[in-house]
């Protein structure tokens, strides 16, 4: 589709990603699916690699509630970009919370931190569903402010941006974090019944 044949580094990158993920890989995949801010690229190196980076960053957000597939398009995305070439990063927010937390202190943090900083996109899955603390939401805003004009962001929730403040738990570095989030960004709400509740099995069955 692009020109060029993926490297076998490149099918071991994603066959890591996926046997290290803990989600239904069915398929999730994006065939064909034109991610334009992706396509308009330059080419560094990154850490003796060549990798594409956007010419252009961009910013995603996808709320919506549990269960109609937010997280599956997230990894979808995430594949996709590793399939076009680019160093992509999905973490929780939870996950990613823990290695700012530690990084300092802990190698394999560190390590993490490294790569997402070094990434063309970075995916954050599950923003909301756990409450940050005072020093979370701050680590979390330093991270934002230091990515969002030089990385690519998708984000999902499961919260509107209205109720951003109910895990947050204080209104200016809420305000502070939508303000860069919300810049370039392109907002999908997401909407639908619950996969997991519609294909559920009750055990009488």
């Amino acid at each position: 589709m692009f020109g060029i044949l993926p490297s076998l580094n490149h099918f071991r990158k994603v066959k890591c990603f996926l046997e290290n993920r803990l989600y239904p890989f069915d398929d999730n995949t994006l065939n064909d699916c034109g991610i334009s801010w992706l396509e308009r690229t330059a080419n560094v190196k990154l850490h003796g690699t060549t990798h594409k980076v956007p010419a252009e960053v961009f910013k995603v957000c996808f709320p919506g509630p549990p269960g109609i597939g937010k997280t599956h398009l997230a990894v979808s995305l995430t594949v996709k970009a590793l399939d076009m070439g680019y160093a992509a990063v999905f973490t929780t927010l939870e996950e990613l919370i823990i290695d700012l937390k530690t990084e300092q202190i802990v190698t394999k943090s560190s390590r993490r931190m490294k790569n997402i900083r070094k990434a063309s996109l970075i995916v954050i899955d599950e923003v909301g569903f756990l409450p940050l603390s005072t020093q979370e939401a701050n680590l979390f805003f330093s991270f934002i402010s230091a990515m969002s004009e030089k990385t690519s962001v998708i984000i999902t929730s499961n919260k509107g941006f209205d109720e951003w403040i109910d895990f947050m738990g204080d209104a200016t570095i809420t305000t502070a974090i939508l303000d860069r989030l919300i810049h370039h960004c392109e907002i999908i709400n997401m909407t639908g019944e619950s996969y997991r509740l519609s294909h559920r099995k009750s055990i009488t069955q």
